[in-house]
């Protein structure tokens, strides 16, 4: 069991997989009931960043109803907040609200101040994807203030993307490049993690319409080494988005203009390419991304991972 957390919280989720999995094949009158619950939200949890939705909701389902019965309220509220993202990205957002805002509710009721900004997150995350960018905005940018308050960088870092993203799908790609800018400081201190892929695509979406697609295409493929590490494609929602910057920044370069820039991309190391996203949003002088050094040791924290017993929090403080 603890095998499989501390996989997952370093970005192994194949090896977390294959851990929970082993444990649960434990005869079920010798485990306690919450720690199959953890094994089985973090499965799902896993399941989900690897777009293996039908297999997370069979998981997710059968850790909420145990944490349901044992009344663990945080167990709850995470597996909630996971099945909701199981079902949003299958679709089914009438159903994603449903869990989400019962997810909100219970929340606030017990006084989690990290699960309301959790909450208000994908909340904002149907907004956006319904073409409701005002209301995606608002809730983006109150768990931003959560996140901040209670200093959970990088869930700080996650919200300030998607509300880049939002920005960005209205139009304002200023407004849209200060968030980014935000994130990718807070992204500096632990660079090899998802949301730095989710930022690079942001930014690089913002590059080829200002008319810098060699530059689009390093960070866009950068960011496609990076999911492939963390083993972590796209959801539909954002592989739709990522697809067509791809596909325009493809378009404005030649043949061998944009494999070589690809090929650059997927070479750096994940420091430089922060360095160069940074110069896109105005915060680093030209050629610093040349001057890093190597890229360090994997190190990533999962935002849904039920934690051990006794603790509230994710990873990422």
């Amino acid at each position: 069991m603890t095998a499989g957390t501390i996989a997952a919280y370093r970005g192994h989720y194949r090896r977390s997989s294959q851990a929970y999995e082993e444990f649960l094949k434990l005869p079920r009158e010798h485990v306690d009931p919450l720690l199959l619950a953890y094994a089985l939200n973090n499965l799902g949890w896993a399941a989900n960043l690897q777009g293996k939705y039908s297999r997370a909701m069979t998981q997710l389902k059968q850790g909420l109803t145990i944490f349901r019965s044992v009344q663990h309220s945080i167990g709850v509220v995470v597996a909630l907040d996971n099945l909701g993202d199981a079902k949003r990205h299958q679709g089914d957002y009438a159903a994603a609200m449903r869990d989400y805002e019962e997810g909100l509710e219970l929340c606030r009721q017990i006084g989690d101040t990290r699960g309301i900004g959790g909450a208000l997150l994908s909340l904002g995350h149907v907004s956006r994807e319904q073409g409701r960018s005002d209301d995606a905005e608002q809730n983006y940018a109150r768990s931003v203030e959560i996140f901040k308050q209670i200093g959970a960088r990088l869930r700080q870092a996650e919200a300030l993307v998607y509300l880049g993203h939002a920005i960005w799908q209205h139009g304002e790609a200023s407004r849209a490049r200060f968030q980014y800018l935000q994130a990718l400081q807070i992204l500096r201190e632990s660079p090899v993690a998802w949301e730095t892929a989710v930022c690079l695509e942001g930014v690089a979406a913002i590059a080829v319409g200002d008319g810098r697609p060699a530059r689009a295409a390093r960070l866009s493929a950068a960011a496609a080494a990076l999911r492939e590490q963390l083993s972590m494609p796209p959801h539909p929602f954002e592989r739709a988005l990522v697809a067509q910057t791809v596909e325009q920044t493809r378009a404005a370069l030649t043949t061998h203009g944009f494999a070589s820039a690809w090929t650059r991309g997927r070479s750096l190391p994940i420091e430089a390419v922060i360095a160069e996203a940074l110069q896109e949003t105005g915060a680093e002088p030209a050629g610093d991304a040349a001057s890093t050094g190597p890229a360090p040791e994997r190190v990533t924290a999962p935002l849904r991972v039920v934690p051990q017993p006794d603790s509230h929090n994710g990873a990422d403080g």
